[in-house]
């Protein structure tokens, strides 16, 4: 599916890529709104239905991606939420036998994210995924989410990649198009971002149904 030959750089989003997005889905469609209807004193269908359209004012905004916008708005702990929550997060199948397989062909890995530090940091403490990374990046070191273009300038500030010599995996559509209008010259779309959910599809760009694919040989298929 891809020649690993001409890629120094591999950018790697985490929540529906690396990692399974059902657990953020749970935490934002059951347990945030059952949280605000208990404190409010309202109907969880009414308060699904609030929390929603909420996140549908900045959805694809930093505001989206920054807990401390929600604490406020919702009047709620996010971060402890989350924690209650964190038995549900997972590697999605095959992603740490791809970062063993990177590393061992001399990749540089970059997580890049648009997940608040203080919800990346319970993901990192779950999981071994920071020690597959050379460097950890989240879009609110920025302050700038993936989705702009300007995000992509930022980041080599940061981490001297080079567009031409770099692969994009991300389950976000909007995120590739910024990579690729900055000029990342490999994309690849995930389909299966949740073990829970439906299947995606990413016209015009590369698709990555398991990540055996993206591993010569594709034998590597346990975590």
């Amino acid at each position: 599916m891809i020649d690993w030959d001409p890629i120094k750089t591999v950018l790697l989003d985490m929540d529906g890529t690396l990692l399974d997005l059902h657990f953020d889905t749970h935490v934002w469609t059951e347990v945030v709104p059952k949280a605000w209807a208990q404190k409010n004193k309202k109907p969880l269908e009414f308060a699904r239905e609030f929390v929603m359209e909420e996140i549908g004012k900045v959805y694809g905004q930093l505001e989206f991606y920054d807990i401390y916008y929600w604490n406020e708005l919702l009047g709620l702990d996010i971060e402890a939420l989350h924690r209650e929550q964190q038995h549900l997060i997972a590697w999605r199948p095959g992603a740490r036998a791809l970062l063993r397989y990177l590393k061992e062909n001399g990749k540089r890995l970059v997580l890049v994210t648009n997940c608040h530090r203080d919800i990346l940091e319970i993901k990192l403490e779950c999981t071994d995924l920071g020690h597959f990374m050379h460097k950890i990046v989240s879009c609110h070191d920025f302050g700038i989410p993936k989705e702009d273009k300007r995000f992509w300038t930022e980041l080599r500030q940061q981490e001297r990649y080079f567009p031409d010599s770099s692969v994009m995996l991300d389950d976000n559509i909007s995120v590739l198009k910024s990579a690729r209008e900055y000029g990342i010259r490999f994309l690849l779309g995930i389909t299966k971002p949740s073990s829970q959910g439906k299947r995606k599809e990413f016209d015009g760009y590369l698709e990555v149904d398991h990540f055996s694919q993206l591993i010569v040989g594709g034998k590597e298929k346990g975590q």
